[in-house]
């Protein structure tokens, strides 16, 4: 056994211990019951013939039998009972182990959850919680261990007596055995790797063709072959890597099961010649038999389950380093400063790339943003808008450059105040599976109904609201209520933006989720939007310019620089792109005021 077995049992004892004490007390008797069940089990049978064959007396052996029964009896009641115990307390703690991963997952810093390397550490430090085929392998198997090792210690003193080199022969064929094991076990867990990760992918393919999102696209495309193929393909390879496994065992299972045939023949062979010298009884025949297929056995199980521990280790270096991944919001930092608004944001030669990656995203970005100031962002796809908003959102922590909200550090401000501060609105917003208050509020219970009812008027959702018969308690999507509805794209943006708006918060972000709208619908939702939070921060991100009049400065991103920055005004004078885009688009947006002013007077 290894450090890392160390560290991991290690761990798991101490989670146990901390949160269902009663799991460790109750495993450890049952192991314990379940050797002296052997025991009873390889003893009384040779009382019980010796009584018959040698002594001849019924009356003794009678009692033989029923002490045998009855302590058996208690014996297997009692590990029933101990399993039971176990298992509850098992599930209790494999649902707050669940919970924990799911806590650390949600914890981490947003750069964990867009990195291909993170999701493949998680599913490998899933799979060790998991190892060899249930949760707390790695701590059952410790205890299989200590179980065997006192059931090979009684064995051994009982077939002791025996000749010298029958111990020694069969120790051989046992180490045989656990060689082969050994050997499979390693290209067993191995293989899994591979197998893990085609599973991962599997799923999320699976998943993504079978959403309703994807399935439109997947239909109107003509796309079924090629969603098929993918699954095919993936399929096709966990099934080269399962028959690899079942092929490495059908070359080694001979050696396996030679070396037991073996073992066989000289167990029966040996006592049989005993039997027949007279130099044993049909009674200890029977101890004897039992004992040398429990040495094999448990010596055999001892070997396996050290393999099975050095399987688990190779992906306990994944689950420590879950583990250890720090979740780096300084929530519970006594020394970070609290805020409760946001006056002022600036920027100050900020560079960033991703993890992984070799150029910056962001190239020395130096912006500030006064207190109550409405800020446009505009650039082409691509050119850093959004990195921008993330670094701002604290999703990435920035290494190179300095973000200063209120004068301070960003890095040095609480993380939860800070997020109080901020209501935004993505580019890719999601919405829940739940009521249309649920996602409102985000499930904040405090919040009144007539609140509700006043932002989702102010955003424009009310009229699609009173089509509803269930109002704000209707449920979005069909995944959990086959009564719930799908919502337009239109509606879905103005249910994020009355979330956004109820927030109340200090700086409000706009993030393009207008983007699938049309020109007269964007203009009203950002008009509408700019009212409403006439005393904060506000920042509108777009490469569509429908909010550039009602921004007090305009910043152009180009391939993540900045290379025009002012009123509208002065950036319509340089004649730059700003110029450009806004002459491109200025027109669709004459029209849809044109068309509003002519539906007013209709």
């Amino acid at each position: 056994m290894n450090k890392n077995f160390l560290k991991g049992f290690t761990y798991f004892f101490k989670f146990a211990w901390k949160n269902e004490k009663n799991f460790i007390l109750y495993s450890v008797l049952k192991e314990l019951l379940i050797q002296l069940s052997i025991i009873l089990v390889m003893i009384f049978p040779k009382l019980i013939l010796d009584s018959i064959t040698e002594n001849k007396n019924i009356k003794i052996c009678v009692i033989y039998i029923l002490v045998f029964t009855i302590c058996l009896f208690i014996v297997r009641m009692l590990i029933s009972l101990f399993s039971y115990l176990t298992e509850n307390y098992c599930e209790k703690l494999e649902i707050k182990a669940e919970i924990f991963f799911s806590k650390k997952s949600t914890y981490l810093d947003y750069k964990f959850i867009e990195s291909k390397e993170f999701l493949d550490m998680r599913e490998l430090a899933t799979k060790y919680m998991y190892s060899n085929g249930r949760f707390g392998g790695v701590y059952f198997t410790f205890l299989s261990i200590l179980s065997s090792l006192i059931n090979f210690i009684f064995i051994f003193s009982v077939i002791s007596v025996l000749n010298f080199w029958i111990i020694i022969i069969l120790t051989f064929f046992t180490c045989v055995n656990s060689f082969v094991k050994a050997k499979q076990l390693n290209f067993y867990a191995e293989n899994e790797k591979d197998i893990y990760k085609i599973f991962r992918e599997a799923n999320i393919r699976e998943n993504m063709f079978n959403s309703p999102d994807w399935s439109k696209e997947v239909r109107v495309n003509n796309l079924q072959d090629k969603a098929l193929s993918h699954i095919v393909r993936i399929w096709n390879d966990f099934l080269k890597n399962a028959i690899k496994g079942r092929m490495f065992s059908v070359k080694t299972s001979p050696i396996f099961e030679l070396s037991n045939v073996f073992t066989e023949i000289l167990k029966y062979l040996y006592l049989g010649i005993k039997v027949l010298n007279g130099q044993m009884s049909i009674g200890s025949f029977t101890l004897y038999c039992n004992a040398i297929s429990n040495f094999s056995s448990s010596l055999t199980v001892f070997f396996e389950n050290i393999l099975n521990l050095k399987s688990a280790d190779l992906y306990y270096e994944e689950f420590d380093k879950f583990i250890k991944i720090d979740e780096n919001n300084n929530s519970n930092n006594n020394k970070a400063i609290k805020i409760d608004e946001i006056h002022s944001i600036e920027f100050k030669n900020v560079f960033f790339k991703y993890p992984n990656a070799d150029k910056y995203t962001l190239k020395n970005i130096s912006l500030k943003i006064n207190n109550k100031e409405k800020l446009l962002i505009v650039g082409e796809n691509g050119a850093g808008k959004t990195t921008f908003i993330k670094l701002l959102m604290k999703l990435y922590t920035v290494e190179k450059g300095k973000i200063l909200i209120n004068g301070i550090n960003i890095n040095d401000i609480d993380y939860l105040s800070y997020m109080n501060c901020i209501s935004v609105v993505f580019q890719d917003f999601k919405l829940f599976s739940y009521s249309i208050k649920d996602n409102v509020t985000l499930f904040n219970q405090n919040i009144s109904e007539s609140k509700i009812y006043e932002v989702l008027k102010q955003s424009g959702f009310i009229d699609s609201l009173n089509k509803f018969e269930k109002g704000i308690y209707t449920t979005i999507y069909k995944e959990f209520d086959d009564s719930g509805i799908r919502l337009s794209g239109g509606e879905e943006q103005k249910l994020s933006i009355s979330k956004a708006l109820l927030k109340n918060s200090s700086m409000a972000i706009l993030d393009e989720p207008t983007a699938a709208l049309d020109p007269r619908s964007e203009y009203d939702i950002y008009t509408k939007f700019n009212s409403l939070v006439q005393n904060k921060i506000s920042i509108y991100i777009s490469h569509r310019l429908s909010s550039a009049k009602i921004c007090d400065k305009i910043v152009v991103f180009e391939n993540g620089e900045i290379i025009e920055y002012g009123t509208h005004n002065e950036l319509l004078e340089l004649n730059g792109i700003y110029n450009e885009l806004y002459t491109k688009q200025a027109q669709y947006y004459n029209e849809s005021i044109v068309l509003k002013e002519g539906d007013q007077n209709v």
